[in-house]
């Protein structure tokens, strides 16, 4: 039985597939099982695959989503610990290693995060997503985590045994499954953090032009399914759920802003702020609704060249 089970899903990413492969063979910790999960590709996956031969473990579904894709090898995982990396990017060679080591000296820990980088399509790595970007917290987590996920999904390493006491994936979402999960895990286990970048990020022209204000439909239905699952949690924390909305709609707001929706971005800031009035962003980004028409569209450009929209809890 191996000690951990890597799991990669994959969907029409025969491109990049070879590369987050490599980068798993290429760990220093090698007591590991490597499963791919092709969730119904039409573009050679299965092929890209065999190339690796019996290194790797290859299932096949129709397309059912990432959530589903993720149960699948999880259902077929021999691993105390899993890991799960998105077909489109990579790990750095110590990835498995340090956090296997944080598991065995935390074993009250039922997950470990990391940082991640950046890299373009060159294969360079651009800049390290830390904490001093985006506040990072461990221990008994659940209350931060649902007013932002600030949890890099590439860089975690669960235990399979906390799957007995939480459940699966869910299958219903094509994204943010992962923050349910997390949120989950994180209501009954703590959470360990490694301050070190861990995944890599694939930053890419295409990632220019996706619309990350759709995101936010999926994102508003797990806060709610979360709050659903938790009655009695949730009956005497008011403000945190208020604190909760707040947050998620300024993030949808921007998001819409973002991609010029402006009427709309108003609207969500001011649902921002009257779940959490001391939602000083929504107020800022109000403001900044008032500028004119060209400035907002620079500064829109400035972000997406950045690439820090594109990052966990965004």
């Amino acid at each position: 039985m191996p000690a951990i089970s890597v799991i990669i899903p994959t969907y029409n990413a025969a491109e990049y597939l070879p590369e987050a492969i490599e980068s798993v063979l290429a760990q220093t910790f090698k007591d590991y099982e490597l499963i791919v999960v092709d969730d119904g590709s039409t573009d050679g996956t299965e092929s890209v695959v065999k190339k690796f031969g019996d290194r790797i473990r290859y299932f096949r579904q129709e397309n059912r989503g990432p959530g589903a894709a993720k149960n699948l090898g999880i259902r077929n995982s021999r691993g105390p610990l899993l890991a799960t990396l998105d077909a489109d990017d990579k790990w750095v060679p110590h990835k498995l290693q340090a956090q296997y080591e944080y598991m065995k000296a935390h074993p009250e820990a039922g997950m470990v995060n990391a940082n991640v980088s950046t890299f373009d399509e060159k294969g360079i790595v651009t800049y390290e997503v830390d904490g001093t970007l985006r506040k990072t917290y461990q221990g008994w987590v659940f209350d931060r985590l649902i007013i932002q996920n600030f949890i890099a999904s590439g860089t975690v390493m669960f235990r399979k045994e906390c799957l007995d006491k939480v459940g699966l994936f869910p299958e219903n979402y094509m994204i943010s499954e992962d923050w349910h999960l997390w949120l989950r895990i994180a209501k009954e286990y703590p959470v360990g953090y490694i301050n070190e970048p861990l995944g890599l990020y694939r930053w890419q022209e295409k990632s220019l032009t996706w619309d990350y204000a759709k995101a936010y439909p999926d994102r508003l239905a797990v806060l709610n399914e979360i709050i659903s699952l938790y009655p009695d949690y949730f009956k005497n924390r008011k403000r945190l759920i208020r604190r909760a909305y707040g947050s998620l709609f300024m993030r949808y707001g921007y998001a819409l802003f973002d991609r010029g929706d402006y009427a709309d971005a108003r609207a969500k800031f001011f649902v921002s702020i009257r779940n959490n009035p001391f939602q000083f962003k929504s107020y800022l980004y109000l403001l900044g609704l008032l500028v004119p028409k060209s400035l907002k569209s620079q500064i829109t450009r400035i972000k997406r060249r950045t690439g820090i929209r594109f990052m966990p809890g965004k």
